[in-house]
């Protein structure tokens, strides 16, 4: 099922992860583009559209407040929500970038 969806995604977005473990690990490969949200340098930085070095919290608060998505941890801790057809850039990401984000 896994396989089946990131086959069929246009992003995906891998949060948080060495991306070394099998078979998960290379799961975002058969994505048309993903981007990496990682504190270390993993084995598919070089394939990534895009490699964002910082803490994911921090990273999806910042991209949820640009979404215009403010107090989405209330609805998280009130309500079941579910977020459909999001799209954050209308334009593919062409090459590989890679940024530093600090919290601090």
């Amino acid at each position: 099922m896994a396989q089946v969806q990131c086959d069929q995604a246009d992003l995906v977005i891998t949060l948080g992860t060495s991306l070394r473990i099998e078979p998960a690990g290379s799961l975002p490969l058969r994505a048309k583009q993903f981007v990496i949200v990682n504190l270390q340098p993993t084995p598919y930085d070089g394939n990534a559209a895009f490699v964002i070095r910082g803490k994911v919290d921090y990273v999806m608060g910042q991209l949820m407040d640009y979404l215009g998505l403010r107090g989405w941890e209330d609805d998280i801790k009130t309500t079941e929500t579910t977020m459909k057809n999001v799209v954050v850039s209308s334009s593919p990401i062409k090459t590989t970038t890679s940024i530093n984000i600090s919290s601090d």
